[in-house]
């Protein structure tokens, strides 16, 4: 894995509905690095998002997950490294409780331990959930409920890298204020984000898609490859 890249796209192509989207998208995102995605409404920020998640075929281009091409990976394998958190957060049925260890259900984290109920509510807390037991239905949470939930959910799951479309489009300041605290403690384990956001933390750093072209804010060109 050179230079500590996790994720990189080379001249990725993608379309939905036969519609060509990203015309060539190529970027680069290192371990402990956050990178925004801004674009013009309709622009292709989600269709970026699920392509680099792999939810999305690509219509051309390549993909590397810790240096190794897209296709030395089962796809659940890299789904479960690079997990993607959709604009409209999904309860998952059950409780919360439920919610945040549904991951370790699944084939690819067999042998995991999922995490203890004491570090369930110290993250409910931290995202200011504390106030909900652990047994509380998720059906009925709030949207700003949810969206932090699902974050968390991901985050529990233990991804290499977190792609999150507008995580706080339903969140107060104050709420907003602590997911950020807890994406950057994710972020100096040695994770690494992608967040589209109409409002991005540090615009010099934002990946801009115009027109499906992929503009790196801090370099000042094309594409994110330096």
């Amino acid at each position: 894995m050179a230079d500590g890249i996790l994720l990189e796209a080379e001249d990725l192509a993608l379309a939905r509905r036969g519609r060509p989207v990203v015309l060539g998208a190529s970027l680069r995102l290192a371990a402990g690095q956050r990178r925004e995605l801004t674009a013009p409404s309709g622009g292709g920020k989600t269709t970026l998002l699920l392509g680099l998640a792999r939810l999305l075929p690509s219509a051309g281009g390549r993909l590397r997950l810790e240096g190794r091409v897209e296709g030395a990976w089962p796809v659940e394998a890299w789904r479960g490294r690079v997990i993607h958190c959709p604009q409209q957060p999904v309860a998952l049925p059950g409780s919360l409780s439920d919610n945040l260890t549904a991951a370790f259900g699944l084939r690819i984290r067999q042998g995991m331990e999922p995490p203890t109920a004491e570090t369930q509510r110290q993250e409910l807390d931290a995202l200011g959930l504390g106030g909900l037991a652990l047994e509380h239905p998720a059906s009925e949470l709030s949207g700003g409920q949810l969206a932090r939930l699902a974050v968390l959910r991901a985050l529990l799951a233990g991804p290499r890298v977190l792609l999150l479309d507008e995580p706080d489009a339903m969140l107060d300041a104050s709420a907003s204020a602590r997911l950020d605290v807890r994406l950057d403690a994710f972020l100096a384990a040695g994770g690494a984000l992608v967040c589209a956001s109409h409002r991005p933390r540090q615009s010099d750093l934002a990946w801009r898609l115009v027109d499906g072209r992929l503009h790196d804010g801090s370099q000042g060109h094309p594409g994110g490859l330096g």
